[in-house]
């Protein structure tokens, strides 16, 4: 402002100066000429005087214009300040200080807020407002920054005159003098009381919300077992109920029971998995598996829904050769299984298409893409922006057609997320929808090595037939990998053209594989065309359905196909019957289906059941005898050691988890220790429980349990159970008084080596067997020695988790006794006995040499069979 000023005087000063001047000049030569030597003389007073009134005037002159133009001026500075000011004391709060913080000036707001009046605060020091909320250290920092010339700046809680507290938004900056010296301070303070309230009540209802919300998904979380149960035996007594003899009426209503148990027990596990999410108590596995094998037990499963609705499900879509890979095999199912199911429900015709890619690949991962393609009714861009949001649908009008609770594709979400992935759809209405993710994975080894394939079967060629685009790509893929020459067609009538024309020119096909369902004429009439074609006749066929029904098997055979399967394609049982077709591999009598609907797997074996609820006992019982199982009860741990003790040779047996009087952890653990006196404690031991929380899995394997179940009992499940751990012969005693007499025993007792077993795991390829024996003594010779040295520093987890992948690597390659010596020491090592474990190791390593001895004759001599 002071800068606007000077200019301006300086102007007018500068014209008062040059007017006086002038004059002057102008003046005094005159007066000089008119007025004589003598003259002048005489009138120099007069001259003196005029110059000094024209100076006083000239003096005058200036003072007046000086003084009117430093009033104009001011007006106009003090104006706006007069305003800001008062916006200022409206606003905020504004005090001035001297060097050692003394108050000089308080404005009004700081007075009405402090409840101070003026004459209480002017001279008194700041402190007179502290709170003590602050440490002595705090104001330290603030005096050194406004002393050193800077501007200080923070939220500060002051305490006024009738003690309540209040908090200002404070800037204090330095004053200065005109020498540039620091003379004081001004503080600008703004209240923000209200707004530090408002955030206090907006914390704690966050607080309380969050609180309400993790009691809320702890609640439905740990609800599972209470929920699962009931829904275990209305699930398991209809499934009872179905296979029973019913007319047609009670078939439809037991029917309409089961689509609506399973319908509900569906959104029973969408909310406990969402449950589980939002309450943190959902953890992943890391384990290894084959993708390939996973997905394809998966279409299989899903195979079911698609089929109810006459879609072709094909999963996966595009071969997945050894790509084994880490990760938690459950919870990618579990996206693919909600996805499927999504793309199942919402399209009426047409296909749903699982794809895998690889997109990119280093030597220690890889990033995958599935897709989840359909040709169903497509979803709108405004729809896509909330499918992934919880309790949100495409449709979420009252009319709506398809059903659901809305938390399926953000338990997806968050699955994916929780695996560092990423997930989207591509959609069009009326042109089918993608549902996409990607997960980066790490690279596994194989756990069983994938079978070598017989390349006599290179000399086979085959013609595929079918009308589906998808699978015919499929099928292609496949038989370009396993290099078989090969060709393609769409229809029936193209096919035959195709099998005289290769016949003429002396190519003919040796394997027809036909699709059941094509437009035009159905793959039974083409095999019955083939066969009436005398040139055609040596064309064995194999057909394929999509729609596969009891009774299926026996027609085809009727027709004269050499084998038969039904979608979707598993490339492993391809190959099989492409080997027997071909007489490569040793012919099944009857034709595999995998759809019969009462022609179940029967097994021969005596089970133990050990559960405390009377509706669950009938469920696992009366599905266990309709597989040919003779099966004992048992309500809870005691009675099942003491059924075990009574000498009924059990082959396996049921645990469930939580009973009353000795639950099924503990009942595991004395059955596992020798000392129960038990004639097999290694008994396979399968947890049943309905708990579905993040960690049930390995708790059941920590207490020495061998595998999982959760209820309600899934019946194909309990079949793969007993394929897996119930022997396939009468069951075998074991021996355990003696550990050091245990590796001698012959099969009456416990198998040093099982030849079948191995051969049946590797294929019955010598080579392969002999190059996994090696590497597996090769493991063994580490291990062992392994254990010495953390024996000797008295490392028993350690030594626990050695004797664990002993005991695991032994069972695969079919070394009995190695395996059994293996749990003994794993089991003392997690009681803590070093010293049992110790005295062990001597047997461990005997079993080992019996083991290897044994396993080399035998594999040399079935080579050269």
């Amino acid at each position: 402002m002071k800068n606007n000023i000077v200019p301006i005087l300086s102007t007018k000063l500068v014209v008062l100066a040059l007017v006086g001047i002038i004059f002057i000049i102008a003046f005094v030569p005159s007066a000089i000429k008119e007025y004589s030597l003598t003259e002048a003389q005489e009138s120099i007073d007069q001259l003196i005087l005029i110059l000094v009134m024209a100076f006083i005037a000239l003096y005058i002159a200036i003072v007046f214009i000086f003084n009117k133009t430093i009033k104009v001026r001011l007006r106009t500075l003090i104006f706006p300040l007069k305003n800001q000011k008062i916006a200022m004391d409206a606003h905020s709060l504004v005090s001035m200080t001297d060097l050692k913080g003394n108050i000089t000036f308080v404005n009004d707001k700081f007075i009405k807020v402090s409840g101070y009046n003026e004459a209480e605060l002017l001279g008194k020091n700041h402190n007179l407002l502290n709170s003590n909320n602050h440490p002595k250290s705090y104001w330290q920092n603030m005096y050194l920054t406004v002393s050193q010339g800077e501007t200080w700046h923070d939220q500060v809680r002051n305490r006024a005159k009738d003690g309540h507290y209040y908090w200002v938004d404070t800037t204090i900056v330095p004053n200065y003098d005109e020498k540039n010296q620091l003379i004081g301070y001004t503080s600008i303070r703004t209240d923000i009381s209200e707004q530090k309230e408002n955030l206090v009540q907006l914390a704690l209802a966050k607080e309380q919300a969050e609180v309400a919300s993790v009691s809320k998904a702890d609640f439905l979380a740990n609800m599972s077992h209470e929920i699962r149960t009931p829904m275990n035996g209305v699930i398991g007594m209809n499934n009872l109920l179905l296979a029973s003899e019913l007319n047609t009426e009670q078939l439809k209503l037991a029917k309409t029971v089961k689509s609506s148990a399973v319908s509900l027990l569906a959104i029973i596990n969408d909310i406990l998995d969402f449950s589980k999410v939002e309450a943190g108590k959902l953890e992943l596995e890391l384990i290894p598996f084959d993708l390939g094998n996973m997905l394809e037990d998966l279409g299989a499963t899903m195979n079911f829904q698609a089929e109810a609705k006459g879609l072709q499900l094909i999963c996966p879509a595009n071969p997945l050769i050894k790509q084994w890979v880490k990760a938690d095999p459950g919870r990618i199912r579990q996206i693919l299984t909600n996805l499927i199911g999504n793309a199942i429900k919402f399209t009426e015709q047409g296909e749903v298409a699982v794809y895998v890619q690889v997109i990119e690949q280093t030597a220690h991962q890889k990033v995958l893409r599935f897709d989840v393609k359909d040709t169903g009714i497509g979803i709108s861009e405004s729809q896509q922006q909330h499918l992934f949001t919880q309790f949100s649908q495409a449709d979420s009008s009252t009319t709506r057609k398809y059903g659901g609770t809305g938390l399926g594709l953000s338990i997806c979400k968050k699955l994916v997320e929780l695996m560092q992935g990423e997930i989207g759809i591509d959609s069009e209405v009326a042109n089918g929808t993608t549902f996409w993710f990607t997960l980066t994975l790490a690279n596994a080894k194989a756990v069983n090595e994938a079978p070598t394939y017989n390349t006599d079967i290179q000399n086979e060629k085959i013609l595929i037939v079918d009308d589906n685009e998808t699978n015919r790509m499929l099928m292609h893929q496949l038989h370009k990998i396993w290099a078989i020459p090969h060709s393609v067609t769409t229809n029936a009538k193209t096919a035959l053209v195709e099998l005289a024309q290769a016949a003429q020119h002396n190519s003919p096909y040796t394997i027809a594989i036909l699709d059941m369902h094509m437009p035009e004429m159905d793959g039974i009439e083409l095999c019955q065309r083939i066969q009436a074609d005398a040139q055609l006749k040596g064309i064995k066929m194999i057909m394929v359905s999509s729609h596969a029904q009891s009774g299926d098997g026996a027609k085809v055979k009727a027709a004269g196909f050499h084998g038969y399967l039904s979608k979707p394609i598993q490339q492993s049982e391809l190959f099989d019957i492409l080997l027997m077709v071909s007489g490569l591999k040793e012919k099944s009598p009857q034709l595999i289906t995998r759809h019969s609907a009462k022609e179940h797997a029967q097994f021969k074996g005596h089970l133990l059941v050990v559960e405390d609820n009377a509706t669950n006992q009938l469920v696992i019982e009366g599905l266990l005898k309709a597989l040919g199982l003779t099966v004992d009860l048992a309500a809870n741990g005691e009675e099942a050691i003491s059924a075990l003790k009574r000498g009924n040779v059990h082959d396996l047996v049921f645990m469930d988890c939580q009973m009353p009087v000795m639950d099924g952890y503990t009942a595991t653990a004395k059955i596992r220790d020798p000392q129960t006196g038990l004639e097999n404690p290694l008994i396979p031991i399968i947890a049943m429980t309905a708990n579905a929380m993040a960690g049930d899995k390995q708790k059941c394997l920590d207490a020495g349990m061998d595998d999982y179940l959760a209820k309600p009992v899934n019946p194909v499940k309990v079949q793969a159970m007993l394929k897996q751990w119930l022997p396939n012969t009468n069951p075998k005693k074991t021996v355990t008084t003696s550990l050091a007499n245990t590796v001698t025993k012959t099969t009456s007792d416990i198998l040093i080596f099982d030849y079948d077993d191995m051969a049946k795991r590797l294929m019955h390829k010598p080579d392969l067997m002999r190059s996994v024996a090696e590497m597996f003594c090769q493991d063994l010779v580490e291990q062992i020695n392994d254990i010495k040295i953390n024996i000797t520093q008295n490392n028993i987890e350690q030594v626990e988790a050695i004797a664990h992948k002993i005991k695991g690597a032994s069972a695969n390659v079919g070394g009995l006794a190695l395996s059994a010596l293996a749990l003994e020491i794993e089991l003392a090592s997690k009681a803590g006995k070093i010293d049992t474990v110790n005295n062990n190791i001597n047997d461990l390593e005997l079993a080992f040499s019996h083991l290897k001895t044994e396993m080399g004759q035998k594999i040399n001599d079935m080579a050269h069979c």
